[in-house]
């Protein structure tokens, strides 16, 4: 069963504190499942602790954890369709991809006197492999926790934007209406909600930073298309809140 771990201290400056992780313990071996930030942006790092080995791991940009996740599935469904142990052993599927950074990615699938495995590794700086090797019994758990990630984090890799360092708010008056103006940041990214408020009601857009250039572009073509010929309404109008 996963834990929620909260931020712990990384284990180096560069990497940063940690934006989730979850915890397992699976046989002998303890997991960490983190999404950490840098001053490169997010990632997703994958831990294993054992007294034999001691740690092992491996890292992806965000941006590249849905590829993993749905390369990872495949050995989820193959584990859950063929449960009965083989009599040989040894290797019982093997796949590898390249990444979005033109890492290649290789799973194996073993099966020894312990059990099933599967180890994920690629080649790291200086000629080394980072790899880490997770029991048959534990790759459903460690997917699932990397669907959860993506699903609460999402699979950007830039920084997230604190709500300190978003514009402030504005508003104005218009026709007996105010407009506000409201930026504001989530685990998701940056957005912009416009409400339009009235006495009796309050309604509101919530439009994403992606889309903020194309949706002034939008209005700017309806601007030009229709100038406004009476009194402006802007000027002392518009308010910091």
């Amino acid at each position: 069963m996963a834990e929620r771990v909260g931020a712990r201290e990384s284990e180096s400056t560069e990497e940063g504190p940690d934006l989730a992780s979850r915890q397992f313990h699976i046989q002998s071996k303890r997991f960490y499942v983190d999404v950490k930030q840098n001053p490169r942006g997010r990632y997703l790092k994958i831990s294993e602790i054992s007294q034999a080995r001691g740690r092992d791991r491996i890292t992806f940009p965000m941006s590249h954890v849905p590829a993993f996740r749905d390369h990872m599935r495949q050995y989820v469904d193959y584990l859950s369709e063929n449960e009965a142990k083989t009599p040989d052993g040894g290797v019982l599927k093997q796949t590898d991809y390249t990444a979005n950074d033109r890492r290649k990615i290789f799973f194996e699938l073993r099966e020894n006197e312990r059990g099933r495995f599967l180890r994920i590794f690629y080649d790291g700086n200086y000629g080394t492999k980072s790899s880490v090797a997770i029991p048959g019994s534990g790759v459903s758990q460690i997917h699932e926790a990397i669907c959860s990630l993506v699903e609460e984090l999402g699979s950007e890799d830039h920084a997230l934007i604190t709500q300190d360092t978003v514009p402030d708010s504005l508003q104005f008056l218009a026709e007996g209406k105010k407009f506000y103006f409201d930026p504001g940041s989530n685990q998701r990214g940056v957005f912009l909600r416009i409400s339009e408020v009235q006495r009796s009601y309050r309604n509101s857009i919530t439009i994403p930073h992606s889309a903020w250039e194309e949706f002034r572009d939008m209005l700017t073509h309806f601007i030009e298309q229709m100038p406004y010929q009476g009194p402006s309404s802007r000027g002392d109008d518009l308010e910091d809140i």
